[in-house]
């Protein structure tokens, strides 16, 4: 239990008579009349009285002191509306879950009443579902009393722990614990001489941050198309531990990448309202109205051409759009935002779905393996949400997905069509976005520099 102890107050008791004769004797021995030493020892020694009396004051403390409102895991065990105190208590049997084991199988193990089970269905449906949820190699913590459950852990990730402790009232209750998470800010960059993926493993950046980066720039460069041998970034993003536990990546919260001899930034920013973006140093998005790709790091085996041999039919044909080779499965995501206007089989497009994006364009996506569920016609779509899945229905020699892009009817390479950009940052958020910034894109080149020391050493 906290308590707050009152701060010192004046101490109106010091004696009254000590500054008095400090100041007679400032005024006896120190004007000048040779006995300044003198009168300069006494002035100290009185002094020293004078700090001593003044720390050596008893301090009034009331008869009952305020205290601070205390959460349930900060009560002591006798305030506390549980039999323990659940995050103190040490009296934990541990067991481990076996394959095919169940909890009721646990609470056998653990000696319980069969009287447990039928407690525990007395709990929330969230709860049941946790507990009901449990899989091998997972410990659960038991504290019990003749037979008779006192309390369970169960973690159910690397931050949050299940409590059902049994309260003072006999009945059982529960809650979830989350740990405390530390963001820490990580520099890493790399250089690429294959692949994005591969040149982020050799610097051992996880592939959560390299997906996120190729969101980032993906209404810019093709990943599978415009990656050059001696393109390279840096990229600064945020870790979550638990104590010295890393749990997860966090957000890119500054990025450079240089590709074909372009330098493209992207500086991560919340508005006031908690809408999220990522934004040039200048204050323009990066994102476009469009996506320039609707599959991630896939191979291009065929290019908007029109006279190309058809592999099946063996004539020309016009090949009004993009193939992207993807394993067959791959998700394939809506390139802007939309409405359905057609899905289903289409001749030799096969399973084929048709967006319509307004101002006269849509997209095509075809040789579909099968469709995202829930997804109908005329329902609206968001940009890059899974509208369905690369395979070879149709006139197809393999799994991939075939992409058109049209403009009022008329087919249009979607490589090198231009591609209108989102809204920029509003002007009155723009000083405080480029103060972020310039703070952001100054760290960048900071722990640049000191890489590149450490490296030369």
């Amino acid at each position: 239990m906290k308590r707050i102890l009152p701060k010192h107050t004046d101490h109106p008791d010091i004696s009254q008579s000590l500054i008095l004769a400090l100041k007679l004797q400032y005024a006896l021995y120190f004007q000048g009349t040779g006995r300044e030493f003198i009168g300069l020892l006494f002035l100290i020694l009185m002094g020293f009285l004078i700090v001593y009396k003044f720390f050596n004051q008893p301090t009034f403390i009331p008869a009952v002191l305020p205290e601070i409102t205390s959460s349930p895991d900060e009560a002591t065990e006798q305030e506390s509306p549980y039999i323990i105190n659940p995050l103190s208590h040490t009296g934990w049997q541990p067991y481990l879950v076996a394959t095919g084991e169940t909890l009721s199988q646990i609470f056998q193990k653990a000696g319980l009443s069969s009287e447990t089970w039928q407690e525990m269905r007395q709990l929330d449906q969230q709860t049941q579902r946790y507990i009901s949820q449990i899989s091998p190699g997972q410990i659960i913590n038991i504290d019990s009393k003749n037979g008779q459950l006192i309390a369970l852990t169960q973690s159910l990730d690397p931050i949050r722990t299940l409590y059902i402790i049994r309260k003072q009232d006999g009945t059982l209750s529960n809650f979830i614990h989350e740990k405390e998470v530390e963001k820490r800010m990580t520099f890493n960059s790399a250089n690429i001489e294959d692949s994005l993926f591969l040149a982020g493993k050799r610097a051992n950046i996880d592939d959560g941050i390299l997906k996120q980066l190729a969101d980032i720039f993906g209404c810019i460069i093709d990943f599978a198309h415009d990656i050059q041998p001696n393109d390279h970034f840096k990229v600064l993003y945020e870790e979550h531990f638990v104590g010295d536990q890393k749990i997860n990546n966090g957000n890119i919260l500054a990025i450079e990448f240089h590709n074909n001899g372009k330098m493209h930034q992207a500086i991560r920013y919340e508005d006031p309202d908690g809408k999220v973006g990522y934004y040039a140093p200048n204050g323009m998005s990066l994102k476009r109205a469009f996506l320039r790709t609707p599959v991630n790091f896939s191979r291009i085996s065929s290019y908007f051409n029109s006279q190309r041999h058809h592999p099946i039919l063996h004539t020309l044909r016009a090949h009004n759009g993009v193939d992207y080779v993807a394993p067959r499965g791959t998700p394939v995501k809506a390139v802007a935002e939309g409405t359905i206007s057609y899905q289903g089989r289409k001749g030799g497009y096969g399973k084929t779905l048709i967006l319509e994006h307004g101002h006269k364009r849509s997209t095509l996506y075809a040789h579909l393996s099968g469709f995202a569920k829930n997804i109908r016609p005329g329902q609206k779509i968001g940009q890059g949400q899974i509208i369905g899945y690369v395979g070879s229905t149709g006139l197809a020699t393999g799994a991939h997905l075939h992409f058109e892009f049209r403009v009022d009817g008329q087919h249009r390479n979607p490589l090198t069509i231009s591609l209108p950009h989102s809204d920029p940052i509003p002007m009155p958020q723009r000083p405080l976005f480029l103060a972020q910034a310039s703070e952001l894109m100054g760290l960048l080149e900071y722990h640049e520099k000191i890489m590149m020391a450490s490296n030369e050493h």
